[in-house]
Formats: C-alpha cells, sequence, structure tokens
C-alpha cells in the first residue's frame, strides 16, 4: 500500500508527516488521505524534494526503499550492518538530511534579507515621520529622538 510505504520513508527521516507534507509542497492531509491512485504531480513532488527515495518502491513495494545510485558520486560503501542500520541506508539519510538543511538554509538566508530591506523601508519611513511631525510642532518623545540620533 502507497501510503504505508510513505509512512515508512517518513518514519525513517524522523520527521512528522505533516513537515514531510511541508517539505513536499504537498497539501495539509494529503498523505493520511492517500489512496492507491496517487497523482503523478504529487510523486514527482515528493521525488524532487527527495531525490534519494526509490519512488518506484513507493508505487510498487520491490527493490529498496532507497535509491542504489548515489546522486552526489560518493563510491558506495558495501553491504554491511552497523547497528541496525545498513551502512548505505545511513549515508543516504545523511546525504538527504544535508540536502535539506542546505535548502532550509537558502529560504532562510533569502528571508533574511527581505528583513533587512524591510526594516531599512521601515527605518526610513520612521525618519520621515519624525520629520513631518518635528515641522509640524510636534513635540518627539525622547526614546523617538535617539533612535533618530543613531
Amino acid at each position: 500500500m502507497i501510503k504505508y510505504r510513505i509512512l515508512q520513508f517518513i518514519q525513517y527521516l524522523g520527521i512528522s508527516v505533516r513537515q514531510f507534507e511541508t517539505n513536499c509542497g504537498l497539501s495539509n492531509g494529503m498523505i493520511n488521505n492517500i489512496g492507491e491512485n496517487v497523482r503523478k504531480t504529487s510523486l514527482d513532488k515528493i521525488s524532487k524534494y527527495y531525490p534519494s527515495l526509490n519512488i518506484n518502491w513507493i508505487k510498487t513495494g520491490e527493490g529498496h526503499m532507497l535509491r542504489e545510485s548515489n546522486a552526489v558520486g560518493i563510491v558506495a560503501e558495501p553491504e554491511a550492518v552497523y547497528g541496525k542500520y545498513h551502512v548505505v541506508d545511513r549515508q543516504d539519510r545523511l546525504l538527504t538530511t544535508i540536502e535539506m538543511l542546505t535548502e532550509t538554509n537558502e529560504r532562510n538566508s533569502r528571508s533574511l534579507e527581505i528583513m533587512a530591506k524591510t526594516v531599512d523601508r521601515n527605518s526610513s519611513v520612521m525618519e520621515r515621520l519624525v520629520n513631518f511631525l518635528t515641522k509640524s510642532g510636534v513635540e518627539i518623545p525622547d526614546g523617538l529622538k535617539n533612535n533618530r540620533e543613531s
């Protein structure tokens, strides 16, 4: 069952269903309501965000959960068990985590740039407002004067 295999992958990642849906750009509750006829666009979104996931395994249950080829070009380690994890599985999980963190970092950087521009814009508006009020004879509180001078 497709839903069961997606839930297995989500558990493997150690994230919530909601986080998975958000990461992939899927609608809220989509995974819980998923049936056997999943739209190709939904699978494409999942595959794009989690390239190490074997989509054929999601659809059919055949093969391994993670793709055998290594997108980053690292030589695959031999099948060996380390504790309860397979070495290759751990490597793929780490690569997926690194990809997710890199994308999150890029989004956060863009957000910080937008916030900095907003602060600059608000400072400019505040300065014009203080100037207008000063020219209009309004007494400016010390806190605003101090911010204006700094």
